[in-house]
């Protein structure tokens, strides 16, 4: 069973740091991919280290909108 790393109520992150993405936890980074329009398998986010879940972040801050 995949656990669901998802909070409610996040607002959209305007850093674009990654050191300060390694200060929050899964959830809040997976909302914040979310966001930014990440319309993707959620298992598959759910289950990426959150190294990995950065660099998604980082990727849909630099690339809005694909």
């Amino acid at each position: 069973r995949v656990k669901k790393t998802m909070q409610k109520g996040t607002g959209k992150d305007s850093s674009t740091d990654p050191e300060h993405y390694l200060k929050k936890n899964k959830a809040y980074i997976v909302d914040q991919i979310n966001l930014r329009g990440y319309r993707g398998n959620q298992n598959k986010l759910a289950r990426m280290k959150k190294a990995e879940l950065i660099d998604e972040l980082m990727y849909a801050i630099t690339n809005p909108g694909q």
